[in-house]
């Protein structure tokens, strides 16, 4: 029971330690369209709060969906490219580290925020994630690595129309054929 109770105080010391830095830490798992976001997000932070300091991390997998980063946790895979950029300079310059596992992106900052994006084409489709528990096991693990749990949130990409396959499967979950629909209850309390 002691130790329970060390550990309980310890995660509670990492989540205020992150919060207390004055440093907002956010880290991408996803793919090429992370890389794309969050390359925006470094600019944005430049120029519109040049005083916040910041770290950017993105876990980076070409074509990678929820379930393909759960099979690559299970595996201890490192498959991954870590993004990482901590603003230091006017150029906001990131550096790359090739053959990284997840948890080598998840351990290198007490971060603030976590951010889960899905594959495009399957992206807005409700049973992608859902499915085999894999968001649930991707967020379990995240929170397993912080020793805390970090605000969560999800960054949503567009279908691509001209994409048919995508396009169709999205238009479905919309009308409710994949078993899926969202209710905005589902996502209380994520940012």
């Amino acid at each position: 029971a002691d130790w329970e109770i060390a550990n309980i105080a310890a995660s509670a010391a990492k989540k205020q330690a992150a919060a207390d830095d004055g440093v907002l830490k956010a880290i991408v798992i996803g793919n090429s369209a992370s890389v794309d976001a969050t390359a925006l997000l470094a600019g944005i932070f430049k120029t519109e709060a040049p005083d916040q300091e910041f770290v950017l991390g993105c876990m980076y997998e070409s074509g990678c969906s929820v379930k393909g980063h759960v099979g690559f946790l299970q595996d201890d895979a490192a498959a991954y490219t870590y993004y990482k950029n901590t603003g230091s300079d006017q150029f906001g310059r990131w550096t790359l580290y090739n053959g990284s596992t997840l948890q080598d992106g998840l351990t290198d900052q007490n971060w603030d925020v976590v951010i889960f994006q899905e594959l495009h084409t399957v992206s807005g489709i409700l049973s992608t994630f859902t499915d085999n528990d894999n968001l649930e096991t991707l967020i379990a693990y995240v929170v397993d690595q912080l020793g805390y749990e970090p605000k969560l949130t999800w960054h949503s990409v567009g279908i691509i129309p001209e994409i048919p396959e995508a396009y169709a499967n999205y238009v479905m979950s919309l009308e409710g054929d994949d078993g899926g629909g969202t209710d905005a209850g589902e996502n209380e309390g994520w940012v």
